[in-house]
């Protein structure tokens, strides 16, 4: 077994744990494959009962990973109801252990710097806090190497044969459909539920049946959601069909599943690893990329607040790229790692210059959604 990202070469849950020979435990949902003398093994991409790949990190670290989390929680739940602060979240800090940089709770406020940040300790419980205003204009993130970003403003023709990455919503405003997405065992698909409804002026009653359309061709209606964490499930009518894949203008890979939410935190940690790329595709900004910002993301002045599960990225952002994917390609498929929903850093226009384009992107994790909420990715089981 290789050290971070090793390939369980597709052999299924049951057939790595036999193999392993090792103490297997379980954290919550949110799995353990295997615990060694001085490591941990998860699952690093999750489809059907099929765990793709395995990733290995150092166990003190890891038992770091967990402590931030438990403290974020505390964090959030008490210091995030200040006046101004606008989200807290997960970063990678200034220091290491076991190779990885330390996790810091950072707390983002509006620009007026309300008189309470003050009084925020820099640190709880062992680990640091820091704070600081919500990101200048202008100001460009962690694009990788091979930045594609580009005006995609066409991708809205009418169609009921419907791909991730393209024009999906309502009469009351248009953004990008995810991924085709199984519940119950039925074909459905994933997008943004403040597509069709004000998350929060309205109840969840309010969504249901909301019918779906693609600039202005009907292909179905809202059979679930949920306005917190702002997704939405769509049930095709008798004459869509909703397709596999995501159409990237490019390569158009498979949904296959999701990335695990102890990959994420590593990925943010590990520089060294990969830090890797990761990619959106929304109907107005097209095809862009970008490396992880942070995870464990919560809006705590708003109603939508990704149930403390929300992850960003430096993939751009424009206005009806809401409900795109954001993923990670692996052997030419496509894991899911949010259903992006917000951006913010205006960074400058796309469509004519008619929408404002921002440089980073978040969303709630489609592990969240995988193992709380029953949404299977590619023919996954929550894992």
């Amino acid at each position: 077994m290789e050290k971070r990202g090793s390939s369980s070469d597709g052999i299924s849950r049951r057939s790595i744990l036999k193999s392993l020979g090792v103490s297997v435990t379980a954290t919550s949902t949110y799995s353990v494959v295997a615990k060694g003398e001085d490591t941990v093994t998860y699952p690093m991409l999750v489809s059907s009962d099929q765990v793709v790949k395995t990733i290995e990190v150092p166990r003190d670290w890891d038992n770091h990973r967990l402590h931030a989390r438990d403290v974020l929680s505390n964090v959030t739940e008490n210091l995030g109801k200040i006046p101004g602060v606008i989200e807290t979240q997960l970063e990678a800090g200034d220091t290491s252990v076991g190779g990885l940089s330390k996790l810091k709770i950072v707390l983002l406020y509006d620009e007026d710097n309300p008189p309470g940040i003050a009084n925020i300790p820099s640190k709880k419980e062992g680990i640091q806090i820091d704070t600081r205003p919500m990101p200048e204009y202008g100001k460009v993130g962690h694009q990788c190497s091979d930045e594609t970003t580009a005006d995609n403003c066409g991708q809205n023709q009418a169609t009921d044969t419907v791909p991730g990455g393209y024009m999906f919503g309502s009469d009351r405003g248009y953004g990008s459909s995810c991924c085709r997405v199984t519940v119950d065992g039925k074909e459905r698909m994933l997008t943004v539920a403040h597509s069709f409804v004000d998350n929060c002026s309205s109840s969840r009653s309010d969504t249901i049946g909301t019918t779906a359309k693609v600039n202005g061709t009907v292909v179905g209606s809202v059979s679930d959601t949920h306005l917190e964490e702002d997704w939405a499930i769509v049930e095709p009518d008798s004459s869509a069909t909703f397709q596999s894949h995501i159409d990237d203008a490019h390569s158009n890979p498979t949904v296959n599943g999701y990335v695990t939410r102890a990959t994420l935190d590593i990925w943010m940690s590990d520089t060294n690893y990969t830090d890797p790329c990761l990619e959106n595709m929304g109907r107005s900004t097209g095809h862009t990329t970008g490396k992880i910002q942070a995870t464990g993301v919560s809006h705590t002045n708003t109603c939508t607040d990704y149930s403390g599960e929300g992850v960003k990225t430096y993939c751009n952002l424009a206005g009806g790229d809401s409900g795109s994917p954001t993923y990670f390609i692996s052997n030419g498929d496509a894991y899911i790692v949010s259903v992006t929903g917000y951006g913010y850093n205006v960074i400058g226009y796309v469509c004519n210059a008619s929408r404002r384009q921002y440089g980073n992107s978040g969303g709630t994790g489609a592990y969240q959604l995988a193992n709380q909420r029953g949404i299977e990715f590619g023919s996954n089981t929550a894992f």
